[in-house]
C-alpha cells in the first residue's frame, strides 16, 4: 500500500495505524459518554430543584403571615380553635387545634379523611434536639392577608366575648373602604369580606383580623362608611383585648398541603365549605415530587418542610438507595421513585406570630 507521497506501508505500520486509531476512537467515545452522562445527571438534577424552589418561593410568603392576628395556641389551651367557633359552622381553622393540645392552631401537621376533614391519627410525635417535633405528611395552616385598609376608631375599643365592635370609618389607599374591602383579590382571587349570613363562620371570608388585636372578629353587618364585627360565640371567656385606631384590616386565609398519588405538591386554599372542594382554590404547585413531610416544634415555633423531587428520565444505573439529605426517622422514598435521579431539600421557617 502507498501513499501520496508513493511511500509504502507495511503491514506491521497499517496494523499500528488502525489500532492507535481504534483506540482513540474508543476514548472518543467513552469521552462522549461521559458527557452526556454528566448533562443528563445535571440536568435532571436542574429540573428537580427548579420544581422544588418554585414552591418554596410561594409557600414562603404565605408561611411568613402565618397566625398573623390570631391566637396562637402557644400555652396549649385551644385557644386558636375556640376563637374561631362558631355554632354549627366550625370553620376549617377551628378542626386545627380542637384535638391536639401544644400542636394545635394556625399550623399544624397531620392528614385528611376521604372527607376532608382533618384526621390525627396521621400525625406522629418524635424528639429531636431535645424538643417534641409533631411530623405527618400534610400541613394545614391559616395566615392573614394585609389590605392597606385601616379601621377607623375614635378611641381605642374594648372587644371582649358578648360585645359588638362598630368601625366607623374604613379608610382604604383608593376609594371607599367598603367597597374596596369587598372586593379585595389576593393572587388574583377574590377573598372579599363579606357578611353573608349563610356562610358565617364556615367562610374565611367572613372573620377579620387585626394584628394588635391578635383576636379575629366575625362579621356581622355593614354601616353607611365601615362595620359591625363580634367574637365567635363560642369563644373563649379569657379572650379580650383593645382595638386600637388606624389598625391595618386583615383578611383570614386558611389551606390544605399534600402530596397526590401523580406526585404533585397540591395546595387546597379553602373557600366558602370546606366539606366542599368545589368551593376551593386548587393548585399545583410542583410536579415530580416523590416525598413530602413535614414537622412541627411547637415550643420552638420551628415548621420545617422535607421535600424530594426526580428527573424526568430513568436512570439506567441508579442505585436504589434513600437519597442523602432525606432523614432515616421520615417515612422512605418509594422504591420505583429511586429509578431516577432525586433531589432532596430540607427548609425551615420561625413562626413569628
Amino acid at each position: 500500500m502507498k501513499t501520496r507521497t508513493g511511500k509504502a506501508f507495511s503491514f506491521a505500520e497499517l496494523l499500528i495505524t488502525l489500532t492507535i486509531t481504534s483506540i482513540l476512537g474508543g476514548a472518543a467515545v467513552i469521552v462522549l459518554w461521559f458527557a452526556f452522562g454528566i448533562f443528563s445527571q445535571s440536568d435532571a438534577y436542574m429540573t428537580a430543584n427548579a420544581e422544588m424552589e418554585l414552591a418554596i418561593q410561594r409557600l414562603g410568603r404565605e408561611f411568613t403571615l402565618i397566625g398573623l392576628g390570631m391566637p396562637n395556641n402557644r400555652k396549649g389551651a385551644g385557644s386558636f380553635a375556640s376563637a374561631f367557633a362558631y355554632p354549627t359552622r366550625s370553620p376549617i381553622m377551628a378542626l386545627m387545634g380542637t384535638s391536639g393540645g401544644v400542636w394545635g392552631g394556625p399550623v399544624t401537621v397531620g392528614k385528611a379523611n376521604p372527607s376532608n376533614v382533618y384526621d390525627v391519627s396521621a400525625m406522629q410525635q418524635t424528639t429531636l434536639d431535645g424538643g417534641d417535633v409533631y411530623v405527618g405528611p400534610e400541613l394545614y395552616y391559616a395566615w392573614a392577608v394585609p389590605t392597606g385598609v385601616r379601621a377607623f376608631t375614635s378611641s381605642d375599643v374594648k372587644v371582649h366575648r358578648g360585645a359588638t365592635v362598630t368601625v366607623t370609618e374604613l379608610l382604604s389607599p383608593s376609594g371607599p373602604g367598603r367597597a374596596f374591602l369587598e372586593n379585595f383579590r389576593y393572587d388574583g382571587r377574590l377573598i372579599g369580606l363579606t357578611d353573608d349570613a349563610a356562610s358565617r363562620g364556615r367562610n374565611p371570608a367572613s372573620w377579620l383580623l387585626f394584628p394588635t388585636l391578635r383576636i379575629p372578629l366575625l362579621m356581622k353587618e355593614w354601616t353607611a362608611d365601615g362595620l359591625r364585627a363580634t367574637l365567635a360565640a363560642d369563644a373563649g371567656q379569657d379572650m379580650e383585648g383593645v382595638l386600637t385606631g388606624l389598625d391595618e384590616v386583615h383578611l383570614l386565609q386558611a389551606a390544605r398541603l399534600y402530596l397526590s398519588p401523580d406526585g404533585e405538591l397540591v395546595q387546597v386554599i379553602f373557600g366558602s365549605d370546606y366539606t366542599d372542594e368545589s368551593t376551593s382554590t386548587i393548585d399545583v404547585l410542583a410536579h415530580n415530587i416523590v416525598g413530602l413531610q413535614f414537622a412541627y416544634n411547637a415550643a420552638s415555633r420551628l415548621l420545617t418542610m422535607y421535600i424530594a423531587a426526580r428527573g424526568n428520565e430513568r436512570d439506567a444505573v441508579a442505585v436504589k438507595t434513600q437519597p442523602g439529605g432525606w432523614p432515616s426517622w421520615l417515612p422512605p422514598i418509594a422504591s420505583d421513585a429511586l429509578s431516577y435521579r432525586v433531589a432532596t431539600k430540607a427548609i425551615t421557617w420561625r413562626i413569628r406570630n
